[in-house]
């Protein structure tokens, strides 16, 4: 996952996303995008709700809880074309999310580290950074780094939000956290850097069907057989509790705060032979 300049575009296209989410009924699924074409936005997306948001007085209500945003950004006129269906019924049971042995899983620690470093660069143009093989630097005024690792790019285009932004828990978002979860318990055991979570929500024999890829010194099936053994997958009970006070704002505006599902509550139960 990318680390997102909460004052950028990208940031202001995904915190809008979130606040579109946080004005939908919980029980509705819904998943939206926000993309910005500099004169335009566009908000694009869909919701089993059928109950029709009015995108201008959120805009309004957004910008005026979020000003500073706002007025650093230049944000004069914010012009929405509304794309958005209702009475959708939106589905998903399958899911692929990558966590690494780092400050926050869902984050490389490279990346971490370049947020939190002093640098040659005005993070004021700063979109996002990502880290694959190497770190990905993205700006809206154009930079080229000294560093032979980073590859930098300039967006001059349009700006598009990006999940977990703009989804509701239902609809993926809290098994991304619970994955999350699970896996920041995982990493004080099994000696890797990188795991691969996977979860379908059909059931196969019995079993909840779910993977846990790593290159650990154990083996796979017994890695995935102490997960099924401590963890529950009961994904409403984690929403009730780690997630009922939980602003879901704040996942873009404070990425590398705590969070209240990084707790490590399971680690007596944890045991591999």
């Amino acid at each position: 996952m990318k680390y997102i300049n909460t004052f950028s575009k990208e940031g202001f296209v995904n915190l809008f996303a979130d606040y579109i989410i946080k004005n939908i009924d919980p029980i509705h699924k819904s998943r939206f995008q926000v993309i910005d074409f500099k004169s335009f936005l566009v908000v694009y997306g869909s919701t089993s709700s059928d109950v029709v948001l009015d995108l201008n007085k959120l805009r309004d209500t957004f910008v005026e809880q979020h000003k500073s945003l706002i007025d650093f950004l230049n944000l004069k006129h914010i012009n929405i074309i509304d794309l958005i269906d209702y009475r959708e019924p939106l589905n998903s049971n399958e899911f692929h999310f990558t966590y690494y042995n780092s400050d926050r899983p869902v984050f490389n620690q490279k990346v971490i580290d370049e947020v939190n470093r002093e640098t040659e660069y005005n993070k004021e143009f700063l979109n996002n950074i990502n880290y694959t093989d190497r770190l990905e630097l993205e700006f809206y005024s154009p930079f080229m780094s000294q560093n032979l690792n980073v590859v930098n790019s300039t967006n001059f285009m349009s700006v598009s939000s990006s999940f977990p932004y703009g989804y509701s828990l239902n609809l993926g978002r809290r098994e991304f956290y619970y994955g999350e979860y699970v896996c920041n318990h995982l990493f004080d055991i099994l000696v890797t850097d990188k795991i691969l979570f996977k979860y379908t929500s059909d059931i196969i024999d019995d079993d909840l069907n779910v993977d846990i890829v790593c290159d650990s010194i154990y083996d796979l099936k017994d890695i995935k057989s102490l997960v099924l053994d401590v963890f529950d997958f009961n994904f409403n009970k984690f929403v009730n509790d780690y997630l009922n006070e939980f602003d879901i704002e704040n996942d873009i505006t404070n990425q590398l705060g705590e969070k209240p599902w990084l707790v490590k509550d399971r680690m007596k139960d944890l045991i591999i032979f």
